[in-house]
């Protein structure tokens, strides 16, 4: 493949990542994402020491996902557990 050959498939290829970066930026952040506690949030809520709450999330007891390696906890989903679970909250 000659240089232009090279540099036109790039270009076809940066194209394409901004179109598909435009249209993950243009898509609404889940509800979840917006309103989630971190570990800090959570344990405070709980009212839990912090090492607690990462070890109940890694056992799954207790509702979580990760946005890269950190944990993240919906409060809707934290207080029906509790509430289930005849917890205080």
């Amino acid at each position: 493949m000659s240089n232009t050959e090279n540099m036109g498939a790039l270009l076809e290829r940066v194209a394409r990542l901004e179109e598909l970066v435009e249209r993950l930026q243009s898509k609404p952040q889940p509800t979840a994402i917006a309103d989630a506690m971190t570990v800090k949030e959570c344990a405070a809520f709980l009212n839990r020491p912090v090492p607690s709450v990462y070890w109940l999330a890694r056992t799954g007891k207790l509702p979580h996902f990760r946005i890269g390696s950190a944990y993240r906890f919906e409060r809707e989903k934290i207080q029906r557990m509790c509430r289930s679970k005849g917890g205080a909250r």
